[in-house]
């Protein structure tokens, strides 16, 4: 049962409730009818849910390739946390050295789990432009600050802007202990943002994004 559905159902419910055995049975039967009215109509004009079988496209993966650019063996990204191939995180059975292919097959599976992440958690319908961004944001950012941020929250909500606006303030890292603004990290947000902007305009050519 959807969040809309459950609120339109409890909301009635405690009327009829309310009005309890002060008002004549038909009255209640129309309060009832009613209820049972508005959950048909909230059932028709609920959220179309996102597509569970996006992935990420050619040129999504093309552009994080632009954007990370491949290193065959490892070295230490600007947060200065070991990294190798296409911007991925040295764990403890990572390769020492890469060869672009491998590096490559490493980034899609890579991809593949942000976009399990993505199914689990966005519940909108998104455009492929907004998916891609989302892709580039979260394999750069992390699982688990896409999923506990107000920009999923916003992205639910389908408030788009404000969504954009969350986004565009992941542009810190740590240095020295001390949180700074990453040049490198606001002109890739602005390549994403971008990108989301587009597919918002795909969805409703009447909402342009200035």
């Amino acid at each position: 049962m959807s969040r809309y559905l459950l609120t339109c159902f409890i909301t009635f419910y405690m009327i009829v409730i309310w009005i309890g055995n002060g008002v004549e049975m038909n009255v209640k039967l129309i309060v009832i009818a009613f209820t049972l009215l508005c959950i048909v109509l909230t059932t028709h004009t609920e959220i179309i849910y996102m597509d569970k079988n996006m992935r990420p496209s050619e040129f999504c993966i093309a552009k994080i390739k632009e954007i990370e650019g491949f290193k065959p063996k490892i070295y230490l990204c600007e947060a200065r946390k070991p990294t190798i191939g296409y911007g991925e995180l040295v764990r403890n059975d990572t390769p020492k050295a890469l060869t672009e292919e491998i590096a490559e097959q490493r980034l899609r599976a890579r991809l593949d789990k942000v976009a399990k992440l993505l199914h689990a958690k966005i519940i909108p319908q998104i455009t492929q432009a907004q998916f891609d961004a989302l892709i580039m944001l979260v394999d750069n950012w992390g699982a688990h600050n896409f999923a506990v941020s107000r920009c999923l929250t916003e992205i639910n909500d389908e408030d788009w802007f404000a969504a954009m606006r969350e986004w565009g303030q992941v542009v810190h890292v740590r240095k020295d202990g001390q949180l700074v603004v990453s040049n490198g990290l606001k002109n890739r947000r602005k390549q994403e943002l971008e990108l989301f902007a587009s597919g918002i305009e795909k969805r409703d050519p009447n909402h342009s994004i200035v």
